[in-house]
């Protein structure tokens, strides 16, 4: 009797062990791409070490060796190089926001003790969020500034072509004509926006948005919603996102 108990617990566990295996093994490979995370960085310390600024760029590094992990892993490589050094071949970040940064980071410390800003430190940031994974990668990307004054928080999209890895414009993803396109996002900001009595002056943005082409948004999307970036259109200090439905 005893061992034909231990046979059972043997055959219990072994089949255990092979049920997890095998759950493990399909998630591992749902969609054979891995992403770490390489956190690319500049601080400002005091005289004990504490961080009293930071910069960085939270940098999604993708693991393989297709063209599409290659063409992935090159795009936010310039990205990287464009929020430090600025670089031509980023596509958000031309121009660098290194020396400004700074420079606010100098001044700071000019009308505040270090001890105080070690407590809650200045930083520049961007963090990156793999938002749709089906056909296409969708990123979004949240650009996050506090160096005094004002927190300021941008927002940028990134969405590609899972088999070739290209970059897909708007015109790509959204089922519809341009026109029907820009009556829709007019229609839904304004919607938004003035809900519960807010009143927000719009129609110099609304004349823009009749004249768009679908190169002109900026985007990001998930497998059931696109989602319209306007970082400096509506609000001087941060952006704004309007969610659309996809259907």
């Amino acid at each position: 009797m005893k061992s034909i108990r231990t046979f059972l617990s043997v055959l219990i566990l072994m089949i255990a062990i092979l049920f997890m295996h095998s759950a493990c093994k399909k998630e591992a490979n749902a969609d054979n791409i891995t992403i770490n995370y390489e956190r690319v960085e500049e601080t400002v310390k005091d005289k004990q070490g504490n961080i009293i600024a930071e910069m960085y760029f939270n940098k999604p590094v993708f693991g393989g060796s297709s063209p599409l992990i290659k063409k992935l892993n090159s795009y936010f490589e310039n990205e990287v190089q464009g929020f430090f050094n600025g670089y031509e071949k980023s596509l958000h970040f031309k121009k660098s926001q290194r020396d400004h940064f700074f420079e606010s980071v100098t001044e700071m410390r000019t009308l505040y003790e270090d001890d105080i800003l070690a407590k809650s430190p200045l930083y520049y940031k961007v963090e990156i969020e793999l938002q749709c994974d089906n056909n296409i990668l969708s990123f979004k990307e949240t650009e996050d500034w506090m160096a005094g004054g004002i927190r300021n928080t941008y927002y940028y999209g990134i969405t590609v072509n899972k088999e070739t890895g290209d970059i897909l414009s708007l015109e790509n993803i959204a089922d519809e004509d341009i026109k029907n396109f820009n009556d829709k996002v007019i229609l839904a900001l304004n919607n938004e926006l003035n809900e519960n009595s807010r009143e927000y002056d719009l129609e110099p943005l609304f004349s823009e948005i009749e004249n768009y082409n679908f190169s002109d948004y900026e985007f990001y999307c998930d497998e059931n919603n696109i989602y319209i970036i306007f970082n400096y259109e509506i609000f001087s200090t941060g952006g704004f996102i309007l969610k659309l439905s996809k259907d």
